[in-house]
């Protein structure tokens, strides 16, 4: 989970894409996390980074391996798996401005973790129109 999404495409699309400068950027899902080595390089200090979490993954994954792996081979992949996928959550919250989150808990959790951080919990759904179909252009604008 930690690296796949940094291929070396991504890597150069993002660097393209940081080329004219952000007033903030998005990082959604912690497998975006490969990208905060760029960040930091990239952007100013006090350009703010918002994470989108879908997860306390540090706590799901160690979850997963403690308490699905019956032979101790799997259980110790799931174990690095956790490590190393939580190792990566940290960096991205040590960057994040403000971190959403799906649940309270998760809020919790991460605001344990780092003093201080700001987040704000944002719960799936949608309610508006629904459409039948929607086309993406460059007409469409690039803002929430």
């Amino acid at each position: 989970m930690a690296y796949t999404a940094g291929s070396p495409e991504f890597r150069r699309l993002l660097v393209d894409e940081l080329a004219p400068g952000w007033d903030a950027v998005v990082v959604d899902h912690v497998q975006s996390g490969w990208a905060m080595k760029e960040l930091a390089k990239r952007l100013g200090p006090s350009t703010p980074v918002v994470h989108v979490s879908h997860n306390d993954e540090r706590t799901v994954r160690r979850n997963v391996a403690s308490g699905t792996a019956t032979n101790i081979a799997s259980r110790l992949v799931l174990e690095l798996d956790a490590r190393k996928v939580g190792a990566l959550e940290e960096r991205v919250l040590r960057r994040s401005d403000l971190v959403t989150t799906i649940t309270d808990d998760d809020a919790r959790a991460f605001g344990a973790r780092r003093v201080g951080l700001r987040t704000s919990v944002l719960s799936p759904g949608y309610d508006g129109t629904r459409l039948q179909a929607r086309e993406i252009t460059a007409e469409v604008p690039r803002r929430a």
